[in-house]
């Protein structure tokens, strides 16, 4: 398993033997780093994966976003009308949802 530093300026996670030279995040030097001890780099290497997860799922969300407004703008009936509406705002509040835990992700320093 390649080995993780920290950046204790930025929090900048970098891969490697060894920390960098200079972070490329911030410039701190090589003394701002920190080993990030192997069973959180496991969790970071985990979150990386659901992580990546979830922001391809906002990418589909936004996909059928802009799919339920074409359907509102197209308003071929009342039973359309009402399967669009309820996509956009089905998709809204996943969106949300989504964003709230990569933030709380981000914020435990399990973003990777």
């Amino acid at each position: 398993m390649t080995k993780k530093f920290r950046c204790l300026s930025c929090l900048y996670i970098h891969q490697g033997d060894k920390a960098p030279d200079v972070c490329p995040k911030c410039g701190a030097t090589k003394e701002q780093f920190e080993q990030i001890p192997e069973n959180f780099s496991k969790l970071i290497d985990r979150s990386s994966y659901t992580n990546n997860l979830l922001m391809r799922s906002i990418y589909h969300i936004e996909e059928l976003q802009h799919l339920s407004a074409k359907g509102m703008d197209d308003n071929l009936d009342p039973g359309c009308l009402y399967i669009f509406r309820h996509m956009n705002e089905i998709t809204k509040i996943l969106k949300a949802m989504i964003l709230a835990e990569i933030n709380t992700h981000t914020q435990k320093g399990k973003w990777g």
